[in-house]
């Protein structure tokens, strides 16, 4: 190596100690420059390449897929990042390969995530008026294959095997999330297609979920309480305390509040699923297990619109006339709708007009309550308000037990709600008019 540094003329030498220096700034140049276009195109979030091997269950494939290959295109524009499938044999997963940025692969790996999630298969029930069945089915079939087709989801209607024609009938529904809820849109555009089903939709909803839960839980009290004879009574109660009681003449145990002591040393209880009031010695009553309090009470209490008292409060006739019109406590099926709220203090409650339907007709089912189960009331499905329907406030009116109320926008207690063409079907029980 000497004998060629020895070998090299003056001006070599030069040119070589000049060349070196040079040729590394340039090289410094162009591997900051090369550096900085890096940083520039690259996310905010790391720089290095990196790679990222994801398991997707087979069932969410093609959904990632997507029709020709769309939604992997979408991916990898949006992320940035390269996606890949690696073909396995087998198994119920395959392998997705994930390459680029740190912030690429985990946006890509988070949106892949989240078709993952909405491709899960998912099962649900809908609960529907026997009448309405016909409807979402369609002649020959051909609605429902419209629904299942439009949705991506698998409809299909519960037979009936009873020898006497259920009044809701069980619709079960598979797919996607998105699937699903796409379905669920579609059936209930079928049912609010006339003014029958708009009209009946708040009905329908109550029968199909509130009250089978309310008659479940009411079931489940039973056995608890009843089969259960070591249970401790409860130690001490106050006014306001949820308890579990009995009812005179029934056999259920009912969830019931204590609004005090009486007289003769019972406690007066309301149930707050009914809107009945009864009483009870301590010793009767028993602690209410906290996953019975899950459901909301049931019972709402409502004041009729348009009426007033003719003094200053409601007099026992009046309170009778009410009893009589609306077959108190009887669980007979009457119409309510909502005209608008009132405000007392921090409770707010609806002023209803009442109707009965079946004005005329013999009630039925027999004096009982707390009320019968859903499915005794179910059978009850009155007709929609008409001429023939009887006006409950109306009535009191012509009766001379109630004067007219001023308007509640006058009063500046009441808000109005807006038009409404629903009508709610309800049992009455208590006699509180307004």
């Amino acid at each position: 190596e000497r004998g060629g540094w020895a070998g090299l003329s003056s001006l070599q030498k030069v040119a070589l100690l000049l060349g070196l220096p040079a040729g590394a700034t340039v090289l410094y140049i162009v591997y900051r420059r090369y550096r900085e276009g890096r940083v520039l195109h690259a996310p905010a979030v790391g720089a290095e390449e990196m790679g990222a091997e994801v398991h997707i269950p087979r069932a969410a494939v093609r959904a990632v897929i997507g029709r020709k290959g769309a939604t992997i295109r979408r991916l990898r524009q949006e992320t940035g990042a390269r996606i890949d499938l690696e073909e396995e044999d087998g198994g119920e997963e395959q392998l997705l390969l994930i390459s680029g940025s740190p912030s690429q692969v985990c946006r890509a790996k988070a949106a892949v995530h989240q078709i993952v999630v909405e491709s899960t298969p998912v099962s649900e029930q809908l609960h529907v008026p026997q009448r309405a069945v016909g409807r979402i089915i369609g002649r020959g079939g051909e609605t429902v294959r419209s629904i299942c087709r439009i949705s991506g989801a698998q409809v299909q209607c519960q037979q009936n095997r009873e020898t006497m024609p259920a009044p809701v009938r069980l619709i079960q529904i598979s797919g996607t999330r998105r699937e699903v809820d796409a379905a669920k849109k579609l059936i209930m555009e079928k049912l609010t297609e006339d003014v029958v089903f708009r009209q009946e939709l708040a009905q329908t909803m109550i029968i199909g979920e509130r009250s089978l839960q309310l008659d479940k839980l009411i079931s489940e009290m039973t056995q608890h309480y009843e089969g259960n004879s070591q249970m401790v009574e409860l130690a001490a109660v106050q006014a306001g305390d949820i308890v579990a009681a009995p009812y005179t003449g029934s056999s259920n145990w009912y969830r019931a509040r204590v609004l005090g002591t009486l007289e003769n040393g019972n406690l007066d209880l309301y149930y707050v699923d009914f809107g009945d009031n009864g009483e009870a010695p301590r010793e009767a009553l028993r602690a209410l297990r906290s996953d019975f309090l899950s459901l909301p009470f049931q019972a709402i209490e409502c004041s009729l619109a348009g009426i007033m008292p003719v003094g200053e409060q409601w007099d026992e006739a009046a309170l009778d006339a009410f009893d009589r019109l609306t077959c108190c406590a009887q669980w007979k099926p009457l119409m309510a709708k909502i005209s608008s709220y009132t405000q007392a203090g921090l409770c707010t409650w609806p002023r209803i007009t009442l109707y009965d339907v079946r004005h005329g007709e013999v009630n039925p089912v027999p004096h009982r309550s707390p009320p019968v189960t859903a499915r005794e009331f179910d059978v009850l499905h009155p007709p929609l308000i008409s001429l023939q329907s009887l006006d409950i406030g109306a009535e009191l009116l012509r009766l001379g037990h109630a004067a007219v109320q001023p308007h509640e926008e006058e009063e500046g207690d009441g808000y109005p709600l807006p038009t409404m063409e629903g009508a709610v079907e309800i049992s009455v029980s208590g006699a509180a008019v307004g």
